[in-house]
């Protein structure tokens, strides 16, 4: 299955969301289109306030408080293609969140891209929460994203793509 390939293998184990720092983030925040809510100008945003439609750089660490997000027409290494919340209760584990991509992920690529995930050229990854932020900031989202396999950037958006 062609799903969380091995690029993307390591950071699924650790890749979260929530009350996790990073340090040296410097870029400054993004620039939305006031209109369409679209990355203008590249800069760190809250990974709270990343939304589906996002293009996002690869972050050198593996826990984020920030992630680099670019324009959609500048190379980018990954697009947010569908947010989902994992149920209410204890943290449910890295394993949990990853059976939940496997089952939401792929569907959302199809919806997004226009073509089926095993037809698609690219592949898909989840950003998970992590346990302090899943228990102390009622951190729930999961964030599907999508990349070039063969490591290559992805030029303009994939949404509509149909590849």
């Amino acid at each position: 299955m062609k799903l969380f390939s091995a690029r993307r293998a390591s950071i699924i184990a650790t890749a979260a969301l929530g009350v996790a720092l990073l340090a040296g983030c410097s870029a400054g925040a993004p620039t939305r289109d006031e209109t369409t809510n679209e990355i203008t100008e590249a800069g760190d945003a809250d990974v709270f306030q990343i939304a589906v439609g996002d293009c996002i750089d690869d972050s050198t660490s593996t826990e984020v408080a920030e992630v680099p997000v670019v324009p959609c027409d500048q190379p980018h290494d990954n697009e947010v293609i569908f947010s989902f919340e994992m149920p209410a209760g204890e943290f449910p584990g890295q394993e949990a969140f990853v059976a939940a991509a496997e089952e939401q992920c792929p569907p959302a690529l199809e919806a997004y891209v226009g073509i089926a995930f095993a037809d698609s050229m690219y592949d898909v990854w989840p950003i998970t929460p992590t346990e302090d932020g899943w228990t102390q900031g009622d951190d729930r989202e999961v964030l599907c994203l999508v990349f070039d396999p063969t490591l290559a950037k992805i030029e303009g958006t994939v949404k509509g793509a149909a590849r």
